[in-house]
């Protein structure tokens, strides 16, 4: 029997690690057997547009989207904004 793929059924993986090894899945498959297809990456590791190509909502930590999938506007702590 093959083993079950660690994200299947997975509403969204969070990446929180510098790994190499995230860098060369194969996020066409990920995505497939994800329930969720999201990822959100707290290192700013990954190639954004490769995973959305994939069909992944990704989002990383200092850049976002909002709901109609626009980049949002940060506001810095000083009032400076700036797009992600």
């Amino acid at each position: 029997m093959a083993e079950r793929p660690r994200a299947a059924d997975a509403d969204a993986i969070v990446v929180l690690a510098e790994w190499a090894q995230f860098r060369m899945l194969d996020w066409k498959k990920v995505a497939k057997v994800m329930r969720t297809p999201v990822v959100v990456d707290t290192r700013n590791l990954l190639d954004s547009e490769a995973l959305r190509r994939s069909g992944i909502a990704y989002t990383s930590l200092g850049h976002g989207l909002d709901a109609r999938g626009a980049d949002t506007v940060m506001v810095g702590p000083n009032g400076t904004r700036g797009r992600s």
